[in-house]
């Protein structure tokens, strides 16, 4: 998984949570993903090196789904 780090927040085009689960329904019907699967998340930009980390502390807080990311030990 990738995530895309906006430069100017737009608060009216966060992506919902149905929209994400619609387009892992669609990639299913063409490769079946395993359940248990380790999930890595690729993040990075100007200030940070691009490094793969693993999601952490996950929190429902009203409309916000925020996933702690957690870095990937050698």
């Amino acid at each position: 998984m990738q995530l895309w780090e906006q430069t100017v927040k737009e608060v009216d085009r966060s992506m919902q949570v149905s929209k994400a689960l619609k387009i892992v329904n669609l990639v299913e019907k063409s490769l079946s993903l395993n359940p248990n699967a380790v999930v890595k998340i690729e993040f990075g930009n100007s200030k940070f090196d691009t490094r793969q980390m693993y999601p952490g502390e996950l929190l429902a807080e009203s409309d916000n789904f925020i996933v702690n990311l957690v870095p990937d030990f050698t």
